[in-house]
């Protein structure tokens, strides 16, 4: 055979398995309560599937092996895991408060440190508010002062900070989930304790505020947010007014409905299982799906939704030949929140021909190793004329909408000379500089630039100087 043609075909097999390679696996760890902690492990609700489970088993999302496939002893990894996948520290019955406590964060926080976790979403809290604990009976008996609300909610809010506060400083990509609400539950609209639809509605207005606040620290911590409560709402309909059903797959899910499990009575159309409070694997599914859709467009996750069809087969339904789902709930975009960026990101250089200096100036969004917040740093780097390199000092940006980047950069250091050694004379200071978006790259528009350099000084439209 010739060799130029061997050649020329191994190197297009070459192109063609890089191009057809799918997107890195990624490793999921999970913080959460029974929403998310393996539904095989409890025989309440082990013939039903959760979004985790749906995941792993049927998408290139890798929560690590189970106990029993990792050949731990007794088939166990131990509280909180048990028998359930490896990065998954979600626990039945926990709250906000206990997932502090030694076992959940930390575990977690461990094996990102190691490599071994990628991404991470926190879905924790719900159970703050549930109904068999004081706050919710409280809630709905108005028997707690707005102020003692207020106090009650801020505490679970600061114990989810500290989860992604946590977290973040790790590294990892991260998820927030806000909290469902038990209030259009069957567990809740059929319960003796709860018979009032108008005081049940007192906890979903508390929650509905709580995640207006967990909406404002997914911004402050720049991570997108699942509006699961939302995606909740839309299958439930209100407090007051609760829907019987709703069409997936043109099959109705009915959401006033439990499913008492596998035998005579078996229901996987219901909306939940037979405790009445959590969701059936059809709402898991779509819960699945809001995940999917932040780790796609959050971090280019690239996995494909579920289908109507698919979340149905999860349930051992068939599928009823059409998709009905968006009438309902619209789309899973919806149910993302993106955190608006802190301001232009980018690299830019600045050119003074007839000075023979040049300015490099460095944007980015970092994380804080001290607090996990993101914050906008800057940086530059001179070169003067005779070669030698003068370095900045990280700073702190502060962009606001109006008047863009103002910043100065002094006592910088002369990298190019041994020792290093420090420059007290040069400065530069930018000031008003508003960017523009072209494609995916940001360039300055508007600004001036001054600068104090060998002795001369001057000031100038930021413009004339951008390369």
């Amino acid at each position: 055979m010739n060799r130029l043609f061997l050649f020329t075909a191994l190197l297009a097999g070459c192109l063609a398995s890089l191009a057809a390679a799918p997107a890195p696996r990624v490793t999921l760890g999970i913080v959460g309560d029974s929403l998310s902690d393996e539904y095989f492990e409890v025989n309440a609700r082990a013939y039903a599937r959760n979004w985790v489970q749906q995941l792993a088993e049927n998408r290139d999302i890798d929560p690590g092996p189970t106990a029993a496939e990792a050949g731990q002893p007794n088939g166990s990894w131990g509280v909180p895991r048990q028998t359930g996948y490896e990065y998954n520290w979600a626990e039945s019955g926990s709250a906000s408060y206990s997932m502090l406590q030694p076992g959940q964060l930390d575990g977690l926080a461990a094996q990102v440190a190691t490599g071994g976790v990628s991404c991470v979403v926190v879905a924790i809290g719900a159970n703050d508010f549930h109904p068999y604990g004081e706050a919710y009976s409280r809630i709905y008996d108005g028997a707690w002062s707005s102020a003692r609300i207020q106090a009650y909610a801020a505490k679970t809010l600061a114990n989810i900070e500290t989860a992604l506060a946590g977290i973040r400083r790790s590294g990892a990509q991260l998820v927030l989930v806000n909290l469902v609400d038990f209030s259009p539950t069957p567990f809740a609209a059929a319960n003796p304790l709860y018979p009032d639809a108008v005081k049940r509605e007192r906890i979903t207005l508390v929650l509905q505020e709580l995640n207006n606040n967990l909406k404002s620290l997914a911004q402050e911590y720049q991570v997108p947010l699942v509006d699961w409560f939302g995606l909740q709402k839309a299958a439930t309909g209100p407090v007051t007014n609760l829907n019987q059903f709703f069409l997936l797959g043109n099959r109705p899910i009915l959401m006033q409905q439990i499913d008492p499990g596998p035998g005579v009575g078996s229901n996987p159309t219901a909306g939940y299982v037979v405790d009445g409070y959590h969701p059936h694997t059809t709402i898991q599914g779509m819960f699945a799906n809001a995940i999917l859709q932040a780790l796609n467009s959050g971090y280019g996750a690239n996995v494909p939704l579920f289908t109507e069809e698919e979340i149905l087969s999860h349930a051992g339904l068939a599928y009823g030949g059409a998709d009905t789902l968006s009438a309902w709930i619209g789309s899973y975009t919806n149910y993302v929140f993106f955190p608006v960026p802190l301001g232009p990101t980018g690299h830019f250089q600045f050119l003074f021909p007839t000075k023979a200096w040049s300015v490099q100036l460095d944007l980015r969004s970092k994380i804080s190793p001290k607090t996990g917040k993101s914050f906008l740093a800057a940086r530059a780097v001179l070169t003067l004329p005779n070669g030698d390199v003068i370095s900045y000092p990280e700073r702190v940006a502060r962009c606001s909408a109006k008047k863009g980047y103002s910043f100065s950069f002094k006592g910088g250091t002369n990298t190019s000379v041994q020792p290093n050694a420090p420059d007290k004379k040069s400065t530069i200071r930018i000031k008003g500089m508003t960017m523009i978006k072209q494609g995916s790259v940001w360039n300055p528009t508007v600004g001036t630039l001054s600068y104090r350099i060998l002795g001369q000084k001057g000031t100038g439209n930021l413009t004339d100087f951008v390369e």
